[in-house]
């Protein structure tokens, strides 16, 4: 089976079988980690197990969007901690279940997860917490004050709640005295943007998930989070959109990273290669080479742009394989019959 068929298995497969333990479970980590191996030792070599020389890829790059450079597959110690967070919105979201009273033992990445993309809307403010929850403002009060936060017992912090806070004004009581010069500005700070909020009686608090129209969770977009700030990979539009095969997209995707087992390849890792490209015997054999430079490319390409039309995407004979790639492109449906065309010749 080739590499782009074990990689439809393990999206498909290996990948979902955790997914409802991962619910309900607190998995450990060596479990997540042994999960990890098994999915890579098989798409690199067909295997429960691959060594460092036998993996052509790291696996957090393998793990990352298309978009981004990677196979989308899934990171599983990741994607336990977007599952997880889901506790944390449901206890505070829907206090009817049974279980909402009971202390969760939640992962902090989770937790952390779960407090950056939740916001509160305070109506009566009987169901926030004061110093926990991203009520003031769309920030946590540890965001917008650490060094009062600090100075607050944590018995406090999971109990006060924001109608206490309002009505009373005691919560500059639990920050305690002798403030710093720091405390002393963050305080004043907090008490201009308090006095501007106003409860509402005959309101509830409501919590949304900042990360979705609906403001609902989801475990997609918790898992998106740790990919935000990524860079878009150049050649993803090269290698992903076109109508040729998977398995011929899988090795265009390697070969743009410089990852097949060419002759350069080998000879940095100390292993037996060719000290010339066979077909010209002249020069070192390189991705680069071997795809567009040499005498026989060149004649293949020439013989292809012609029939495409495009005689000026003829290589030129100093150009980078990804350079190269990047500038080859259609509109609409002749576009990527045209980077159909373009992946199967590579």
């Amino acid at each position: 089976m080739p590499k782009s068929g074990r990689l439809l298995l393990i999206k498909t497969v290996l990948c979902a079988i955790p997914l409802h333990a991962m619910l309900a479970l607190d998995i450990p980590p060596k479990t997540i980690a042994a999960m990890n191996k098994i999915c890579r030792g098989f798409l690199w070599c067909a295997k429960a197990e691959a060594n460092g020389g036998q993996c052509s890829v790291a696996w957090d790059s393998v793990c990352t969007p298309m978009w981004a450079g990677g196979l989308v597959i899934p990171n599983l110690r990741w994607l336990d901690v977007a599952m997880r967070s889901r506790w944390s919105w449901l206890q505070r979201s829907d206090p009817s279940r049974p279980w909402a009273e009971f202390t969760l033992t939640v992962p902090e990445a989770s937790r952390q997860l779960y407090r950056a993309a939740t916001r509160f809307t305070v109506g009566n403010g009987r169901s926030t917490l004061f110093w926990e929850d991203g009520w003031l403002e769309g920030q946590r009060l540890q965001d917008i004050a650490p060094s009062l936060y600090q100075r607050v017992r944590t018995k406090v912090h999971r109990t006060y709640t924001v109608h206490e806070a309002l009505s009373t004004n005691t919560w500059a009581a639990d920050v305690g005295p002798e403030l710093t010069p720091a405390s002393i500005w963050e305080y004043l700070r907090l008490w201009e943007m308090i006095t501007r909020q106003q409860i509402q009686e005959d309101l509830p608090d409501s919590i949304s998930w900042a990360w979705e129209k609906n403001g609902m969770h989801s475990t997609k977009s918790a898992y998106a989070a740790k990919f935000w700030g990524r860079e878009v990979a150049p050649t993803a539009s090269f290698t992903w959109k076109s109508r040729a095969p998977l398995q011929c997209r899988f090795f265009v995707w390697l070969a743009l990273k410089d990852r097949c087992w060419t002759s350069d390849q080998l000879a940095k890792r100390g292993l037996d290669h060719q000290e010339a490209f066979p077909l010209c015997d002249q020069e070192e054999e390189t991705i680069n080479l071997l795809m567009l430079d040499c005498v026989f490319a060149c004649e293949v390409w020439t013989e292809v742009c012609m029939a495409l039309g495009k005689q000026e995407w003829t290589p030129s004979g100093n150009e980078k394989l990804q350079d190269w790639c990047l500038t080859k492109t259609g509109t609409g449906s002749d576009g990527k019959d045209i980077q159909a065309v373009l992946t199967l010749v590579l």
